[in-house]
């Protein structure tokens, strides 16, 4: 009987007449102890050189730090899995990440909404009230001609954009893109580091590639692999 588990997700399993219920915990234990003896199923010499040419170009010298291991692991999985996938948009919005803002989100929680659907869903504009951003001007969005266009609450920012089929960083159907951005993630992304509009959120977007890549694959073995082939730039 093969068993499908996922980090993070609790399963049941049916012996027999019997249903056994993993929790978390249990499956994150068992994958630990699987995936712990194998490296990720990635191809590492194509994930090490996307890895360090982004580096190489980056405006930010790479640091050993505890902080700069996180991110390249993150980075690793999620540039692991774009390529597993084909996925050519993926990579570029990690690069762009890597390359040009690397820390930015470091001590801020990033808040991206992704919809195929035209219209907000309600749970959204919830969320969005609670930030101050009034409902009434937020479906106004939908009449709005710039494109990217940004909202400012007392809270922050809000940032919103179709992406395109040949804006460089996606190549599938337009998907509508909503970045929140509190004041101080605001004034790094754009003083500090003088992102535009869209690749503030290209680069949120593939930020939050990696980490959700990282959370799947983390259990896999790593070792020294990324700061030993990584050296400062």
């Amino acid at each position: 009987m093969e068993v499908g588990l996922a980090c993070d997700t609790p399963r049941d399993l049916r012996l027999g007449d019997q249903v056994v219920r993993l929790s978390e915990e249990s499956v994150n234990l068992l994958l630990s102890e699987l995936q712990g003896q194998l490296p990720p199923p990635y191809d590492e010499e194509r994930v090490m050189a996307f890895l360090k040419d982004a580096v190489s170009r980056s405006r930010t010298p790479l640091s050993r730090t505890d902080a700069e291991r996180r991110r390249l692991l993150w980075a690793f999985c999620g540039v692991g899995v774009a390529m597993m996938c084909g996925d050519v948009s993926a990579l570029a919005r990690i690069g762009l990440w890597l390359r040009d803002c690397r820390d930015v989100f470091d001590d801020f929680e990033v808040k991206l909404w992704r919809f195929i659907v035209p219209a907000f869903p309600e749970d959204f504009i919830s969320q969005v009230e609670a930030l101050g951003f009034p409902k009434d001007r937020v479906r106004q969005l939908d009449l709005e001609d710039s494109n990217p266009s940004v909202m400012r609450s007392r809270k922050g920012y809000l940032v919103h954009y179709w992406n395109g089929v040949s804006d460089g960083y996606s190549d599938v159907s337009p998907v509508r893109l909503l970045l929140f951005m509190p004041p101080g993630l605001w004034s790094q992304a754009r003083g500090l580091f003088g992102l535009t509009l869209k690749e503030m959120v290209y680069a949120a977007w593939g930020y939050m590639d990696c980490r959700d890549a990282w959370r799947n694959f983390r259990f896999y073995r790593f070792g020294d692999m990324i700061m030993s082939q990584l050296s400062p730039v």
